[in-house]
């Protein structure tokens, strides 16, 4: 968590120093991860028992950060530096000699997002596309605890997000779907398991922020 933070600082504390053109403020957001619940098709490849796995639910997603916003003629750039939290949750069961039915286990991921959106801008509104870059600065996970846990998460990971917004004076109210190109199996396994779930942790996000 202290790592998390500390890149976060970091990273604001960089977008401070740019050009004035450029507006800049804070933000935050809120949202849900849109992925519904889904059972993981698993390839055993390890010595361990046969189990089941699957996705079945999240918390809410928060962000805090800064957003960076300009406009050109018609059109418009923003780009935003979030900190990130938000807990996966699965379902486990038959894991060696695991007895009691239906063990949850919850991954808690903190990122710092880097999304880049442009655009066009009639009026008061906003409609705009572009990638996002995901740090992962900590994860915690209760498979941990489990010898063959293996954390298979990359250092960064990309997505795609659309925007639709709309600018009150300063505030800027924005409507986001962000799209993970990594899967929810890609971060994490269980020995050499092939496990297969192409579905991703996308997510749809409220913000509301100011720029000055």
């Amino acid at each position: 968590m202290k790592q998390f933070l500390l890149i976060a600082s970091a990273i604001m504390t960089t977008a401070l120093t740019l050009n004035a053109q450029w507006t800049i403020g804070p933000r935050i957001s809120m949202g849900v991860i849109a992925q519904g619940e889904e059972s993981f098709r698993i390839l055993p490849n390890s010595e361990h028992g046969i189990y089941d796995l699957s996705y079945v639910g999240s918390t809410s997603v928060q962000s805090a950060g800064l957003m960076i916003y300009r406009k050109l003629g018609p059109f418009f750039v923003q780009t935003e530096i979030m900190a990130t939290r938000y807990s996966l949750e699965y379902q486990m069961d038959r894991y060696k000699s695991l007895t009691e039915s239906s063990p949850l286990y919850a991954e808690n991921h903190y990122i710092v997002e880097l999304p880049l959106i442009a655009g066009y801008s009639p009026g008061k509104f906003k409609i705009g596309l572009g990638p996002v870059a995901e740090i992962y600065a900590d994860k915690e996970s209760q498979f941990s605890v489990m010898g063959y846990y293996q954390d298979t998460s990359d250092k960064v990971e990309y997505g795609f997000q659309g925007l639709v917004g709309y600018k009150l004076g300063i505030m800027h109210i924005d409507l986001k779907y962000v799209n993970k190109f990594n899967s929810i199996a890609d971060g994490f396994n269980f020995g050499e398991d092939d496990m297969k779930l192409k579905k991703s942790a996308n997510r749809i996000m409220l913000s509301i922020g100011v720029a000055f």
